[in-house]
């Protein structure tokens, strides 16, 4: 299990989170989606999480697949609306907020950026310069262990973390 006891902000200058499943519960089954802040349930203890590896000088950030903007059922705005929210949780805590990168794009588009390719780590690591060798992604889904892979990055599924 990692801890932040771990030195994480030692052996990593970036952490990637996975939004759904990671910051966030995944949608209900059958939900599909997280449409609206009313959707969001925040996982506080990833917030308080994220908030300390900001505070001993690691960057954070996230890489997320939202096709429903895609397939028409939020808008960018709307989006936004949603990470927002994610961030204020951040802000209230003390800490800094997010940059997400997130993959708009519907699967039959076969864009370059929606895991399990890698493009969305990709964008992150040239936006915040680092090196591939130094970031820590950090998902649920098997899609978001072969975009690391792919990357070059270091991976940990979001259930082996003690977020505490």
């Amino acid at each position: 299990m990692f801890t932040l006891q771990d030195n994480i902000n030692e052996r990593y200058d970036l952490v990637i989170l996975d939004r759904d499943g990671v910051i966030n519960l995944a949608p209900e089954e059958g939900e599909r989606y997280i449409l609206s802040p009313e959707d969001l349930h925040i996982d506080p203890l990833v917030i308080r999480f994220i908030v300390g590896l900001q505070k001993k000088g690691g960057l954070t950030c996230v890489a997320t697949n939202q096709q429903c903007v895609g397939k028409g059922l939020i808008t960018t705005g709307q989006l936004s609306e949603i990470h927002g929210v994610i961030n204020n949780s951040i802000l209230v805590l003390g800490g800094k907020p997010l940059e997400f990168f997130s993959c708009t794009h519907l699967i039959k588009e076969d864009c370059l950026c929606r895991k399990p390719k890698p493009g969305l780590l990709i964008e992150a690591l040239k936006f915040f310069s680092v090196s591939p060798s130094k970031t820590l992604f950090i998902g649920d889904q098997m899609s978001d262990k072969i975009a690391a892979d792919l990357a070059n990055l270091e991976f940990v599924f979001a259930d082996r973390i003690d977020f505490n």
